[in-house]
């Protein structure tokens, strides 16, 4: 087994690490932020990857849960994208409490 078939579950799927942890180099981490009453998350594509392969969960206090439900099958070199939701499409007041 190679190193891409040992790393392959963790790239295009997130790492969680404690807050104060360093991500071990050459993982890439997926990016969460808020622009526009919009989520915006910045994921590993190889191509195939959609906006609908993750689910955005939302619960009480401010905690915010993405789960990818597909692994991106393409085989060009995975890079970064960027997927918008919008507040209104997750059923989210306009203002969340969470942020």
């Amino acid at each position: 087994m190679n190193i891409r078939q040992l790393l392959a579950p963790l790239l295009g799927l997130g790492l969680a690490l404690p807050a104060a942890a360093e991500p071990p180099a050459g993982i890439f981490l997926p990016e969460i932020r808020v622009e526009n009453h919009q989520i915006v998350l910045t994921a590993l594509s190889s191509g195939c990857t959609k906006k609908e392969d993750f689910r955005i969960q939302f619960s009480e206090p401010m905690s915010l849960t993405v789960t990818r439900l597909r692994q991106d099958r393409c085989r060009a070199v995975p890079r970064p994208k960027a997927f918008r939701y919008s507040f209104e499409e997750l059923g989210l007041p306009e203002k969340p409490r969470f942020f």
